[in-house]
C-alpha cells in the first residue's frame, strides 16, 4: 500500500514487528526551490502487514482521520511518473547541451598553441623594444658627441 504524506512536516512511526522496533519514515512532498525539480515525492510504500500494525498506533490514526494521510490513487501515481519522466527529460537534455559545448570548447592542446604563440610574439615584442632602445640610444650618442666637437 502507498500512502502519502500531505501534512507540512516528516513524520515517523514505531512499530514492534516480530519483538523489533521498526521505524516507518513518512516523508513529505519537497521541491528543489532553485530548480523546481521534485526532491522527494511523499509517498512512501507499506507493507500491509506493517500497516495493519500502524493501525494500532494512536498518532497514525489521528493523522489518517486529521488528512494529514492518504491513501494512494492511480492518478496521483501516473502524475508523480509524469514528473520522473520530465525529470529523465531534462536530464537528456542537459546531456546533449553538454555534449554540444564539449564540442565547442576548444581542446588543451588548442589553448597550449595558442598560449605558446602568444608568448613567441611577446619575446619577439621584447626584442625588438630592445633594439629600438639600442638604435636611440646610439643616436642620441652620435648626435652628442657632434655636438661636442664644435
Amino acid at each position: 500500500m502507498k500512502i502519502k504524506n500531505t501534512g507540512r512536516y516528516a513524520l515517523a512511526f514505531t512499530i514492534n514487528k516480530n519483538g523489533k522496533d521498526i521505524v516507518i519514515e513518512f516523508d513529505r512532498r519537497r521541491l528543489y526551490l532553485d530548480t523546481g525539480n521534485v526532491a522527494t515525492s511523499g509517498i512512501t510504500d507499506v507493507d500491509d502487514e506493517d500497516y495493519e500494525l500502524l493501525k494500532k498506533n494512536k498518532q497514525f490514526v489521528k493523522a489518517l482521520e486529521t488528512e494529514t494521510f492518504s491513501e494512494v490513487t492511480a492518478e496521483e501515481l501516473a502524475s508523480t511518473a509524469a514528473d520522473s519522466e520530465a525529470l529523465a527529460a531534462k536530464d537528456a537534455e542537459i546531456a546533449a547541451l553538454k555534449a554540444e559545448l564539449d564540442k565547442k570548447a576548444p581542446t588543451k592542446k588548442e589553448l597550449k598553441e595558442k598560449d605558446e604563440a602568444l608568448a613567441a610574439k611577446d619575446e619577439e615584442i621584447n626584442t625588438l623594444k630592445a633594439q629600438l632602445e639600442a638604435l636611440s640610444k646610439n643616436k642620441d650618442e652620435a648626435a652628442a658627441s657632434e655636438t661636442d666637437g664644435f
